[in-house]
């Protein structure tokens, strides 16, 4: 292992890591919280010493952390090209990168040492929550990581534990092609993800039968609508399906007979509207369905009516 000696090896960190100039700002003084896009997470003090490498193979990823981007490891090389910051990846004592994987790899694609500590509080169920550099995990790779966590699970406990839920929504999201957003939405009836638990790895699969029925129906609308799968239209439509009086019956014979009045708009209240005019056409006033601004306080009466009845 080549260590090379120079002024930034020997600075001291205490209180929190530190962070890409970009995250300055981000870090509370108090007690080192630092604020991520999807939660918190706590860097405990601990103090370090940067070291540097040019064994490459004596690192290693660790298995369920998100799949390499190469995108982002060109734009890192360019970044170091630039100016090198000497921001360490963190490994653990088995040499197992625990953050900087995309950092590790960019240096070694620029034949450099790589600088690096071994932290000591950073555990593996830390990995989804760090984020501390300007690329942030993707919702695919939080799912990536929390299936193999469940897996992992499964296999140490000799399939005494069968915590399925990322593994489930990984095949429905693979079945029914809607994105992983809008698919957590549908597994989980809640109006934002962020109420999910999906990043934080505690997701539970509400109603999975409601969930296929809800994605069958939406697949059932490719003849009659190109748009079927754009965003606005999917949470507009969800919008609508989660009130027990709206008719999806009524509305699926509505677009397949009227699908030139179904045009693409802008935002999701525009298809609200677009959808309950078509919905509502050829209907007297008082079976008219009329709530056409998103309100994503609701709850999903159609999934609260099947937990009751069961």
């Amino acid at each position: 292992m080549l260590k090379r000696s120079c002024n930034i090896k020997n600075l001291k960190y205490s209180k929190v890591t530190k962070l890409n100039q970009l995250d300055e700002g981000l870090i509370n003084k108090e007690g080192g919280k630092r604020l991520i896009s999807d939660g918190e997470f706590i860097m405990k003090k601990e103090k370090m010493e940067i070291e540097y490498s040019q064994d490459y193979e004596l690192f290693t990823l660790y298995p369920n952390n998100r799949p390499i981007k190469q995108t982002w490891v060109n734009k890192l090389v360019d970044s170091i090209k630039i100016k090198d910051l000497h921001q360490p990846i963190q490994v653990n004592d088995e040499f197992q990168i625990l953050d900087g994987q995309h950092r590790f790899f960019a240096y070694q694609k620029l034949n450099l040492p790589v600088p690096y500590f071994i932290t000591k509080v950073l555990t593996e169920s830390d990995i989804a929550c760090l984020n501390s550099t300007t690329s942030r995990w993707s919702e695919k790779d939080y799912l990536h990581y929390w299936v193999g966590k469940e897996i992992d699970e499964e296999t140490n406990s000799n399939g005494k534990t069968n915590h399925s839920n990322y593994r489930t929504a990984e095949w429905f999201i693979d079945k029914y092609k809607l994105g992983v957003h809008f698919s957590v939405l549908l597994l989980t009836t809640v109006a934002n993800i962020r109420s999910s638990g999906f990043t934080e790895g505690t997701m539970k699969i509400q109603n999975l039968e409601l969930a296929k029925m809800r994605a069958e129906f939406i697949l059932s609308l490719e003849p009659y609508f190109r748009e079927y799968k754009k965003s606005g239209f999917l949470m507009g439509l969800l919008y609508l399906m989660r009130h027990r009086d709206f008719d999806l019956d009524r509305m699926y014979k509505a677009i397949s007979k009227n699908s030139a009045d179904m045009h693409g708009q802008s935002n999701r209240n525009g298809y609200i509207a677009n959808l309950l005019r078509v919905y509502n056409k050829g209907l007297n006033a008082s079976k008219q369905f009329n709530k056409t601004t998103f309100n994503n306080t609701i709850v999903d009466e159609v999934a609260e009516d099947l937990k009751n009845k069961f």
